[in-house]
């Protein structure tokens, strides 16, 4: 198996852009599976990961690995062809980079949106720090339940120093919530982060 998959086509980065079929190759990447093992961990149908896997296979982005034999059937075992895989800017439909980013973040922003305007009795808070720095997040609200939510902007003066160490926990945060998520079996709820840094401040 590859260390790095670059695409080279359309359909790949199409393919790798959508965060269905990229979390059937997250599956995968945790170990080879049959399409009836991959429907059983991402709650979906066995015709839909099977056509789902069969354009991935077709696109050169998985691959079979071998066979099992279930009820005297043989059942194919797909897995993924490189541990990481990168689309070229290039590839995409974006005219931007800003663009391409932007539309990958909208599911997540607009569930997030969402989400927030169910809230019947939840407070916007605006508050400084013990260093002077604002932010606004949502206050807790007497009688309602423990927020499911998480919404916070936060602005700050750091050094780059500061910066690449922001860099590695939110990394360390990504890898310990992965090692903490459920099995799809498991009792639990879905729930999506979003991780944002970026230069700049809010134009006053």
């Amino acid at each position: 198996m590859k260390d790095v998959f670059i695409a080279q086509t359309p359909e790949q980065a199409r393919l790798l852009q959508d965060m269905i079929y990229v979390g059937l190759l997250g599956r995968l990447l945790k170990s080879d599976a049959s399409a009836g093992e991959v429907a059983k961990d991402k709650a979906q149908t066995v015709q839909q990961v099977h056509h789902r896997l069969t354009r991935l296979h077709q696109a050169e982005l998985i691959e079979v690995r071998g066979e099992r034999t279930r009820g005297g059937r043989p059942v194919k075992l797909y897995g993924p062809v490189a541990r990481e895989y990168r689309v070229p800017f290039a590839l995409t439909d974006a005219a931007t980079m800003g663009e391409l980013i932007r539309e990958s973040h909208r599911p997540l922003l607009d569930l997030h949106y969402e989400a927030i305007s169910r809230l019947q009795t939840a407070d916007l808070l605006i508050r400084q720090n013990e260093r002077g720095q604002m932010f606004m997040t949502l206050a807790e609200t007497d009688g309602q339940d423990e927020a499911v939510l998480h919404s916070a902007f936060l602005g700050y003066r750091l050094t780059p120093q500061t910066v690449q160490e922001l860099q590695e926990r939110l990394t360390d945060l990504a890898e310990w919530l992965g090692s903490q998520a459920l099995k799809r079996e498991e009792r639990g709820e879905d729930y999506l982060l979003g991780l944002l840094l970026a230069p700049g401040q809010v134009k006053r």
